[in-house]
């Protein structure tokens, strides 16, 4: 079998991952009827798009988590099925929020962390991202349901008391681990009454950046507020006729799900402002489709029991690392900051030791309410742990990245092919950037370039410099235009 292979596909200059050289697929030449040894170009429908998931990425580490964690990841994996990676992963933001508060390590002075997780498992519809992140926040349900009963009972006793004697006590509040709400309006007032954080689990990531901004026509401030939260920066609202509201130490944890084909959209080239820097994510391959199986998921009661744990465990201030902890921590570090990572990756590894700092304190935690360890502070063990997950996560942003890219560009290629056939198929450079179809005409040039690598029509160059594309579909004729 013969082929025709094209060398590279370049990233739209406005997108963040512009100047990676992304490889493109190679598409088995078809010999028409009749003809020896000459072969057609692909039709200009057929757009050459590379796989997503064609690179190799790592394997998510379920050793990394206590033995009574990973028989509980494992079988939930296998009981849907799906890929361990995603109920794993959803695990850390769960126990994150769990913690809260309550703990944080010290990397040095002034430099405090504390288990703030944002992770999004990426995975097609139908890979059961669903099933998956029912079983592993089934634990929030279970607590939050509980709070409510309580609520309910303390309200019906604070209602029945007199109004003399109701202005003698204080109303009761609703307390809250989780909340679907994704309004920063209702998140300020959650935080108030919940001053250990929560958690948004959410089934399906891409409403929370649709939520931006919701109630001020896009042009809120919501993206920074969000940005505050997960660095745990004070925020202030000023309300009026109200009290300003003041939450110190913002704690929210976010997990959910994300489709692939959402995944331009979640990571904006036009408001990059380090937002998608700092969700981890989960992009495993597809598991092939199994038969049947009577599989049930293990050690579902002790996982919560040990979510229970973390919500009732005592505050425990803020930790440091042990002595061979410390020297295996910075061990990594160093190794992590000399590592070269191209531009549209540097805010995710800029963000990947503080990262690797809190998956530490949550492992450290879970390790803790399962027996493993009995150390005041966070161990070898957490830390070695963390590193494992970090660069699991670190090998995962590069594919969701490039399959940003991907898709990105690949809509770009449809709009410019729709654009060209609306104008006759027939189209030079300048024509290009006079109707808006690029910013410039050197840029109309390198898009014609790609066309034509991909197989959609020719380029050619004519006098003074012009440059035309004409689609190769056999129902074009040439346009007439002045160049």
């Amino acid at each position: 079998m013969s082929y025709r292979s094209t060398n590279s596909l370049i990233c739209s200059a406005n997108h963040p991952c512009f100047g990676e050289e992304l490889p493109v697929a190679k598409i088995p030449l078809k010999k028409p009827v009749g003809v020896k040894k000459k072969f057609i170009k692909p039709s200009s429908s057929r757009t050459v798009v590379p796989s997503e998931t064609t690179d190799t990425v790592p394997p998510f580490p379920v050793e990394a988590f206590p033995k009574r964690i990973r028989e509980f990841i494992r079988t939930t994996a296998e009981a849907l099925p799906c890929p361990p990676d995603i109920p794993g992963s959803m695990l850390l933001a769960v126990a994150g929020a769990l913690i809260g508060r309550k703990s944080g390590i010290q990397l040095k002075k002034g430099w405090v962390e504390y288990p703030t997780l944002w992770i999004a498992a990426v995975a097609r519809s139908g890979e059961r991202k669903s099933p998956a992140f029912a079983t592993v926040t089934a634990p929030l349900r279970t607590i939050q349901t509980r709070l409510q009963r309580e609520y309910q009972h303390s309200k019906r006793k604070y209602d029945s008391l007199s109004p003399a004697e109701q202005k003698e006590e204080s109303r009761p509040k609703l307390r809250q681990v989780s909340t679907t709400d994704v309004t920063i309006e209702a998140l300020k007032d959650i935080l108030v009454t919940n001053p250990n954080g929560i958690i948004i689990p959410v089934d399906e990531l891409s409403g929370l950046v649709r939520s931006h901004g919701q109630y001020k026509g896009g042009r809120g401030d919501d993206r920074q507020h969000w940005l505050s939260m997960w660095s745990g920066i004070q925020i202030i609202c000023n309300r009026k006729g109200a009290d300003p509201i003041i939450i110190d130490n913002p704690h929210v944890c976010i997990t959910g799900g994300l489709q692939p084909d959402v995944l331009p959209e979640f990571i904006s080239n036009e408001c990059e402002d380090g937002f998608s820097a700092r969700m981890l994510f989960a992009y495993p391959d597809p598991i092939p489709s199994r038969s049947w199986n009577d599989d049930v998921v293990k050690k579902s009661d002790e996982y919560h029991s040990v979510c229970e744990k973390l919500y009732k465990a005592r505050a425990a201030s803020v930790l440091t690392f042990t002595v061979l902890a410390k020297a295996e921590w910075v061990k990594w570090v160093n190794k992590h900051r000399i590592e070269s990572t191209s531009d549209n990756l540097r805010a995710t590894w800029s963000k990947a030791e503080g990262h690797c700092a809190r998956i530490a304190l949550v492992l450290y935690h879970l390790r803790k309410a399962c027996g493993e360890t009995k150390l005041p502070n966070v161990d070898l063990g957490s830390v070695k742990g963390a590193i494992q997950l970090i660069e699991y996560f670190k090998g995962h942003a590069k594919r969701v990245y490039k399959t940003c890219a991907i898709k990105s560009d690949t809509g770009r290629i449809g709009n410019a092919l729709k654009w060209i056939r609306k104008h006759g198929g027939d189209v030079t450079a300048k024509l290009a950037h006079q109707y808006g179809l690029t910013k410039t005409s050197d840029e109309a040039k390198e898009l014609f370039r790609i066309l034509d690598e991909q197989g959609h029509g020719r380029v050619t160059n004519e006098a003074r410099g012009s440059v035309r594309f004409r689609l190769d579909d056999g129902t074009t004729k040439r346009r007439k235009e002045s160049t």
